[in-house]
């Protein structure tokens, strides 16, 4: 059960890491933000979202152990 609950809030996360990054892609052309700034966030919170994807995954294979870990 533990394992569900963590797959869980991974995917709460990732959602939220998505949701972001569409908020940011809306603001990146607005004046009123600095493009720059953006981008920065933008390209950190892509690195969070494929960590969490990792994570996911390892769980994944932790809970099933038919799946196969990636090498990475």
């Amino acid at each position: 059960m533990e394992g569900k609950r963590m797959i869980e809030l991974i995917g709460f996360m990732i959602e939220d890491t998505e949701n972001l990054l569409v908020k940011v892609e809306k603001k990146l052309n607005d004046p009123l933000y600095n493009k720059d700034d953006l981008q920065s966030m933008a390209i950190v919170t892509i690195k969070i979202h494929e960590e969490l994807l990792d994570l996911k995954y390892d769980q994944d294979v932790l809970d099933d152990p038919n799946l196969v870990p990636r090498n990475t």
